[in-house]
């Protein structure tokens, strides 16, 4: 690494590695000349670009040209600010030439007549391209106007460098204070070189790296010939012709460099390195850091680069990198992941590394995803296999079937047959994503495999379920379902609920109460009754039985119903499809069917190849401009009404462009244009048709679920009923079909006499509870006349609501117990918690202390300086406004002057051609030779001949005169005349 050791040597010293280069020295020199030309040529390029805006503007007609009268002037101001990049970039190239091997310069470097030239040999609109970039380059990283960019892409980079690394001040031997840092720091993609100052401001030791020799001329100048602030003024909009509010956007000037390059320190280690990264940089271990800025993306192959990267770092090295990616982690990273968690337990790859896993094929990525599934998933054989002894659509099948049982959703925009596809081939694009998703959260993968093997739903189809028996068991299988699920539900919460010995020992406490608690209420329960007749006691007993036993008799009445209800549903509705089937079967003769499945098949066949997939297209373009709209800030009403103006500008200019298109095209010229309407007209009948269709579709199938029935024509239920009912049972499963039957009614008749056995015994228990309603009755009206008797009534109601009060009582009292233990339980663990926080606390508290009073020593000394500063700045900015004022009043009469000057020099030489045609007449009017004759006798002459015309003139205008006065009165003559003879002919016929 170069250093600069004095303050007037150059800052930076570029490093031109000619071992490692792909050129040799000839094509580098014809290079370096291409880039030069390519500096030269931008004044004349530029001005071609505004000559061709002169060119336009000169053939309007004069009345646009009024409606933009400052256009002149406004092209006018944008030749000036081209001359001035122009000059400030020959100002760049001045003294370059020994940057390199000393290429020799062209001879029109330091040219300043400025003529219009070719593009010199080799130089491209890329290159020109090039160089406009390199002048907008000026402004990110050396302006006021990019500072905010900067703060959003350098500062990040830095502030995560200064906590990585943090420079730490050292005394020197003679006392004074060091603050450099011994970390190398090396920043390829460097551009014109700003984050690398930055870090060698800041004491680091740092080397940038960049590849364009249009930036490092550029950096070079930055760097080392500007040593005052704002030193130079760029325009760099000027070419920028569109995108522009107003004029004074594309006029707007920019100044740098915003912080003095020279104010380095004489000890600082900073340089810049040429060439490119991957031939330059191969020495391993060499770098404390790397930071990298909108360099990943120039990459042809990333990986390339990350392995050159972790190459050049030396051990605990960093790579700071900073994207904008639209992925939310890059390939490496989720390589790293994967190969980390492969390393891992119970997997256990530990030959794996980040190189070695992206060299896998499809195949052993295939095998490495069915290794996962099976840890996932160990319950299920069919993982642990050898994929090469699987056929390749099992593979994908059984995959398919595990991620959807686990839930795994790909990405919006993927397709489904192109996933599938590249699962089956074993693309990393779909592998690697699956991988990082199964190994983020393994043990819920896990779980949820095992639930999955109890959860999974069975689809039985419904007209099975129209079957008792299958229905019975499908709710069995679905109330066991559930059971499972609450069981495993409890088994979380207890396994996930810790229980300590106290806890166990308040439970068997809490167990033990409620038994006493229950111990004495069936001994009061056996006083009372000991107390009531053995004959009562027996009744009651009997009529409970049979309670019971008529809520079983309900039960199954309610079962019988119901399958009744069920098989008559069925039969209606076979009988239904039955009827339908032979409805839609008469006078239809197999060409008719032929005929009607071929227009119903077209009709599917447009729906699939043309309609759905339109409206799939759509919806998906609606679903990515949703995307958009969620995942974009919201708009304020000022952006919503820039937007509206720009497209209905828009939408202006494409009727424009279509007003000219059909005024250009010649409409008898397109033989075709017929039958493009007809075929359009015909397109979008089709649409409508179709449309018609998919609504009466809907509709039919809203009418068989409303009536529950299958609607003939062809419909999914009718030909599924008429595949069933086409295959007849022969033979031995005949004979299984009549013992089934046979079996079934036997148990038909068996529950009916069951049945009509429990109604008769329903009848007679009803009429037992009766009696016993009765004689209950009877017993409390004796009991009521007994206690008035004795002069206690209300007694035996009293004792009852007591005994209730009593019970009542004693469970509030035990939850009461029950809570107290547990608030004093969670006072004590409080207590313990706090306790043990505060042992925790008291050493760095008293660590704290002196830092505290450091911080406000600290605090103190920064309000001082801040205030000095804040003084300081405001007398600088004072001065400065002064200066401003003043440089902006000089440029502003230079400007004036100039143009006096420009006009004064247009009126001189309209004064000498003046002069000279003046001198011209004079001499020839005195010279002696008449063979050339001088303005003043050939004007005389054609002044004579002019006088000569006109007098002739005036003589044909005098006769032409007299004539004119002739003709009209010889017209006035026959007109009386003819007068005259047309009232002779009246009189002559009579008609006067």
């Amino acid at each position: 690494m170069a250093k600069s050791t004095d303050n007037n040597q150059e800052v930076s010293t570029i490093i031109s590695d000619s071992n490692q280069s792909t050129m040799n020295e000839d094509e580098e020199a014809i290079h370096f000349r291409k880039v030069i030309g390519a500096f030269l040529y931008y004044r004349t390029s530029a001005r071609n670009r505004v000559r061709r805006a002169f060119y336009s503007y000169g053939r309007l007609p004069e009345a646009h040209k009024r409606l933009v009268p400052k256009y002149e002037s406004y092209l006018s101001q944008l030749l000036k600010c081209i001359d001035q990049n122009d000059s400030l970039i020959r100002q760049m190239l001045t003294g370059c030439e020994h940057l390199f091997n000393n290429y020799s310069m062209p001879s029109s470097c330091n040219d300043t007549n400025h003529k219009s030239t070719p593009p010199p040999s080799g130089v491209t609109s890329m290159d020109m391209d090039k160089v406009k970039t390199t002048i907008k380059q000026f402004v990110r990283d050396w302006s006021t106007d990019g500072e905010q960019e900067r703060l959003v892409c350098y500062a990040p980079i830095i502030e995560e460098d200064k906590k990585r690394f943090p420079i730490i001040p050292t005394t020197n031997e003679d006392g004074s204070i060091n603050n450099f840092s011994s970390t190398q720091i090396l920043v390829p993609g460097a551009g014109l070189g700003r984050l690398s100052w930055e870090f060698a401001r800041l004491g680091y030791a740092c080397q940038g790296n960049e590849v364009s020799l249009y930036m490092l001329i550029a950096s070079h100048f930055v760097l080392n010939r500007c040593s005052h602030i704002n030193a130079h003024t760029i325009h760099p909009w000027i070419l920028n012709f569109c995108n522009n509010l107003s004029n004074e956007d594309q006029l707007r000037s920019a100044q740098f460099p915003d912080v003095n390059t020279a104010s380095l320190p004489s000890n600082s280690r900073f340089s810049m390195s040429a060439g490119d990264f991957l031939q330059v940089y191969n020495e391993p271990n060499d770098w404390d850091c790397v930071t990298t800025c909108f360099f990943i993306d120039t990459a042809h192959n990333i990986v390339e680069y990350v392995e050159r990267l972790w190459k050049i770092l030396k051990s605990g090295g960093v790579w700071i990198n900073f994207e904008f990616s639209v992925l939310h982690i890059t390939m490496v990273e989720q390589l790293k992941f994967i190969v980390e968690q492969l390393k891992r337990p119970p997997f256990n790859r530990n030959h794996y590394n980040i190189l070695t896993f992206d060299n896998l094929t499809n195949n052993q990525l295939l095998q490495v995803l069915t290794d996962v599934f099976a840890v996932v998933d160990p319950y299920d054989p069919s993982h642990k296999i050898d994929i090469r002894d699987e056929e390749p659509e099992k593979t994908a099948a059984r995959h398919m079937n595990t991620l959807k049982m686990l839930g795994y959703r790909p990405k919006l925009d993927t397709d489904v047959n192109t996933f599938r596809q590249d699962l089956v081939s074993g693309g990393k694009n779909v592998v690697f994503p699956i991988l990082q998703w199964l190994l983020e959260k393994l043990p819920e993968h896990k779980e949820r495999a095992y639930l999955g093997r109890y959860l999974s739903k069975i689809d039985v189809p419904t007209e099975f379920l129209s079957d008792a028996e299958i229905a019975e068991q499908y709710d069995r299988y679905d109330e066991l379902m559930e059971e499972f699920k609450e069981v495993h539900r409890e088994f979380k919460d207890l396994t996930s609920t810790p229980h300590t010995i106290d806890d166990l020992r308040r439970d068997i406490k809490q167990l033990e109460d409620e038994k006493e608690t229950l111990e004495k209420r069936l001994e009061r329960q056996k006083t009372r009754v000991q107390k009531v007749p053995a004959a009562q006691i027996e009744l009651a007993k009997n009529y409970r039985k049979e309670v019971e036993k008529e809520e079983k008799l309900n039960t199954m009445k309610h079962d019988l119903n119901n399958v009744i209800n069920q098989l008559e549903q069925k039969t209606q509705r076979l009988e239904r499809q039955v009827a339908d089937q032979r409805s839609s079967s008469v006078d239809q003769s197999p060409d008719g069917i032929m005929k009607r499945m071929e227009e119903e098949n077209q009709v599917n066949s447009y729906l699939v190849t043309e309609k759905f997939p339109k409206e799939l297209n759509q919806m998906k373009m609606k679903l990515r401009y949703y995307e958009e709209v969620a995942t974009n800030k919201a708009l304020g009403q000022t952006e919503l009404a820039n937007y509206r103006a720009k497209i209905s500008e828009l939408n202006s200019v494409i009727n424009k462009f279509h007003e000219k298109r059909v005024l250009a095209k010649d409409p008898t010229a397109d033989n075709l244009a017929v039958f493009r309407q007809q075929a359009l007209i015909v397109a979008r009948r089709k649409e409508q048709s179709a449309e018609r269709l998919t609504q009466l579709r809907a509709e039919n199938d809203a009418l068989e679920k409303q009536f529950g029935r299958t609607l003939p024509m062809g419909h999914s239920g009718s030909s599924s009923v008429a595949k069933g009912s086409s295959h007849v049972p022969e033979g031995e499963e005949f004979q299984r079909y009549v013992n089934m039957l046979r079996s079934k009614s036997n148990a038909y008749k068996r529950k009916r006499q069951e049945i009509n056995d429990m109604t008769a015994e329903l009848q007679l228990l009803k009429r037992t509870e009766e009696l016993l309603k009765e004689e209950v009755e009877q017993i409390k009206s004796r009991m009521s006349m007994e206690e008035r008797k004795h002069g206690i009534e209300g007694y035996f109601s009293t004792q009852e609501r007591l005994e209730e009060l009593s019970t009542l009582k004693m469970e509030q009292d035990e939850l009461k117990g029950k809570t107290l233990d547990e608030i004093t339980a969670l006072i004590k663990t409080l207590n313990g918690r706090i306790s043990s926080k505060k042992a925790e606390l008291d050493p760095i508290l008293k660590e704290v202390k002196p830092l505290r009073a450091k911080v406000q020593e600290l605090r103190n000394e920064y309000e001082a300086k801040k205030s000095k500063y804040d003084a300081l700045n405001a007398n600088f900015e004072s001065s400065r406004s002064t200066l401003e004022s003043e440089v902006r009043g000089f440029y502003e009469e230079q400007y004036a002057q100039e143009s006096r000057f420009h006009t004064l020099k247009a009126q001189m030489l309209i004064n000498a051609v003046l002069l000279k045609r003046a001198n011209d007449e004079t001499s020839s009017y005195i010279s002696a030779d008449k063979a050339t004759k001088s303005y003043r006798e050939q004007l005389n002459k054609q002044i004579s001949s002019t006088e000569a015309r006109i007098k002739a003139n005036r003589e044909k205008q005098k006769v032409t005169k007299d004539v004119q006065i002739d003709g009209t009165r010889q017209l006035k003559y026959w007109r009386d005349l003819l007068r005259m003879m047309e009232l002779k002919r009246k009189l002559a016929t009579g008609e006067l």
